[in-house]
């Protein structure tokens, strides 16, 4: 496989199958608060997990050495690296708090950019809407049901 071959159709279907699972199994995983209200709530871990997976589905044609990108890519960027400055000389509290939330937003611009190399068709963007509707369905159902 070279630069100018698209992505097997497998790669992309796991790619959405960890989208499925992501948000429909994942996202409702529960873990006991070990501590923590408002903005030092616990991160929760399976989510985490099934984005890294994603991610990393996602940047593998990147690996041939071809990354897409676009002027909103580059935006975006800049955006996070004006993010990411003050860290260069402050670190207190607030920076402590403020970390998770700037890997989250770091991790999401990832996961942009890896979706960027994936040549999705209009259907695969269907399942992907599908599966990122489905889990709040899900615990919409379930919340209602009274279980």
């Amino acid at each position: 496989m070279d630069a100018s071959t698209p992505p097997d159709r497998r790669l992309i279907g796991a790619f959405i199958g960890t989208t499925f699972f992501t948000f429909v199994v994942l996202l409702h995983v529960t873990f006991p608060n070990m501590g923590g209200t408002g903005l030092r709530m616990p991160h929760n871990a399976a989510v985490w997990m099934g984005l890294a997976l994603m991610m990393a589905l996602a940047m593998w044609p990147a690996a041939r050495g071809v990354i897409r990108f676009s002027a909103f890519h580059k935006g975006l960027g800049l955006l996070l690296l004006a993010l990411w400055l003050p860290f260069l000389w402050s670190w207190n509290e607030a920076s402590l708090i403020a970390l998770p939330r700037l890997l989250t937003v770091t991790a999401g611009a990832i996961l942009l950019l890896g979706i960027a190399q994936l040549p999705l068709t209009r259907r695969d963007w269907w399942w992907l809407g599908m599966a990122i509707l489905t889990g709040p369905h899900c615990q919409a159902s379930w919340s209602l049901s009274g279980c």
